[in-house]
C-alpha cells in the first residue's frame, strides 16, 4: 500500500470515528435519566412499559414488560437473590430503553428498590387529559361556553403543555387557569392542573354539530374529543316582573309582607317567533325610604328558564316614629343579559294611630245615660 493510499485509509477512518462519535452525542444529548424507588408489591409505568417489584411463589421478582392485544408480555425478569447481585447492572429493555438496578432498602413506606430509568423524552413524557363536561354541549351563536378539564402528568419530567383547539366551528377559543388567561400550562411530575377552555361563538357563526378537540402537547399529543352543537341566534330574553299589591295602608311600627314574583317571559306569547333563553344569575333590588329596615328572601335566582317564574318575600318595617303620609319602595330586577328599564313602584300610606274613637264611645255612652235619665224622670209624671 503506498503513501497516499494509507493517508486516504487514516483520513476515512478519522471521519468515521468522528461521525460515529457525534451520534453517541446526539443519542446521549436525547436520553434522560430519573432516579426512582419502586417499593415492594408496587408496579410503575414507564410509557408503554410496566416496572413490577413483586412477589411471586414466595420469590421477590423484578420483572418490566407490556401489554399486547391479548396478555402481558415479558422482557426482562430477575428472580431472588439475583435482584441483589446485579446491582449496578444496566437491563437493556429496547433500543430506546435501559434500567441501571440499585439498591435496595426500607424507609417510612417499606422495602424499595431503587432504579435508574435511561430513556428518551418520549418515554419518560407522559400524561393524560379528562374532561368533566357533558359529551356534547349545546351554544347558541353570540354566546359562550366554558369547558373544564384537567391535565395530569403521569410521567417522570416535568411537562409544560401547550394549549390549543382543534374544530371546524367558527370559535374562539382561549384558556383560563388560576383566574389568568394562559396559553401553556406547567405541570409537575405526578401531579395535575384544572384549567377551563372558553369557547365564544359569534353571531355568525353557522349552525349545526361539531367536533371539538382540546389539545394539550409537548412532545406527546394529548387530546379530548367533544361534540358542541350551535343554535340559532334568534334568541329572546326578557323578564317580567309582578307586584300584587302597589298600594297599601300602614301604621307606624308595623311589619308587612309584600310578594313579589319574577318572570322569564322570553318565547312568551301566540305569535312568538323567537327561541327563548334562560335568565342567569337573576338579582332583585330593594330601594327603601331612609330608616327603613327590608329584608328580601330569596335576594335572587341562579336560573329562570323560558317561561319560568320565582317568588321571593319582601318583609318591610314601618319605624316606629314614621309621620303620617306616603312612602314609596322602588324594586327592580336583573340578569346576564335582560333587565327591567323602570323601577316597579310600591306606595305605602302611613296613618296615624287616633283617639277619636274612644273618645266617641265615652261621649255615646254619656248622651245614652242622659237620655235614660231624662225619659225616667218625665216618664213619672
Amino acid at each position: 500500500m503506498t503513501m497516499s493510499n494509507q493517508k486516504v485509509m487514516r483520513i476515512k477512518i478519522l471521519a468515521v470515528s468522528i461521525i460515529f462519535t457525534m451520534l453517541l452525542c446526539t443519542v446521549a444529548s436525547q436520553s434522560y435519566e430519573n432516579d426512582e424507588n419502586i417499593y415492594f408489591g408496587e408496579q410503575k409505568e414507564v410509557g408503554d412499559y410496566i416496572i413490577k417489584y413483586e412477589e411471586d411463589n414466595g420469590e421477590e421478582i423484578l420483572e418490566v414488560g407490556r401489554w399486547t392485544d391479548t396478555s402481558f408480555h415479558i422482557i426482562k425478569q430477575i428472580d431472588g437473590f439475583d435482584i441483589y447481585e446485579k446491582e449496578g447492572d444496566t437491563l437493556n429493555i429496547s433500543e430506546n430503553l435501559n434500567m441501571e438496578i440499585g439498591t435496595a432498602g426500607w424507609d417510612k413506606d417499606g422495602r424499595f428498590l431503587n432504579v435508574d430509568i435511561i430513556a428518551n423524552k418520549e418515554i419518560l413524557s407522559s400524561g393524560e387529559i379528562d374532561s368533566s363536561a357533558p359529551s356534547k354541549i349545546i351554544v347558541s351563536q353570540d354566546d359562550s361556553a366554558n369547558v373544564p378539564f384537567t391535565l395530569e402528568n403521569t410521567g417522570f419530567l416535568n411537562q409544560t403543555y401547550n394549549l390549543s383547539v382543534e374544530t371546524n366551528a367558527s370559535v374562539e377559543a382561549s384558556f383560563s387557569f388560576q383566574d389568568f388567561n394562559v396559553t401553556e400550562v406547567y405541570v409537575e411530575a405526578g401531579e395535575e392542573e384544572s384549567v377551563t377552555a372558553n369557547l365564544e361563538v359569534p353571531d355568525s357563526a353557522e349552525l349545526g354539530n361539531y367536533k371539538v378537540l382540546l389539545i394539550a402537547e409537548n412532545g406527546e399529543r394529548l387530546s379530548e374529543e367533544l361534540q358542541m352543537e350551535i343554535r340559532g341566534a334568534e334568541v329572546e330574553r326578557s323578564m317580567e316582573l309582578d307586584i300584587r299589591e302597589n298600594y297599601m295602608a300602614a301604621k307606624p311600627d308595623e311589619t308587612k309582607e309584600i310578594p313579589i314574583t319574577v318572570r322569564n317571559s322570553a318565547g312568551f306569547g301566540y305569535r312568538s317567533e323567537s327561541t327563548g333563553a334562560a335568565l342567569e344569575n337573576v338579582e332583585i333590588e330593594v330601594t327603601a325610604p331612609d330608616g327603613w329596615e327590608h329584608d328580601l328572601n330569596p335576594e335572587g335566582f341562579s336560573e329562570l328558564d323560558t317561561r319560568e317564574r320565582q317568588r321571593s318575600m319582601l318583609t318591610l318595617d314601618v319605624p316606629a316614629e314614621a309621620s303620617p303620609g306616603d312612602y314609596f319602595v322602588e324594586i327592580s330586577t336583573s340578569s346576564e343579559k335582560a333587565s327591567i328599564e323602570t323601577p316597579s313602584e310600591i306606595r305605602i300610606n302611613v296613618r296615624e294611630e287616633s283617639g277619636m274613637s274612644s273618645v266617641g264611645l265615652v261621649l255615646m255612652a254619656l248622651s245614652l245615660a242622659a237620655l235614660i235619665f231624662v225619659y225616667r224622670k218625665f216618664s213619672r209624671r
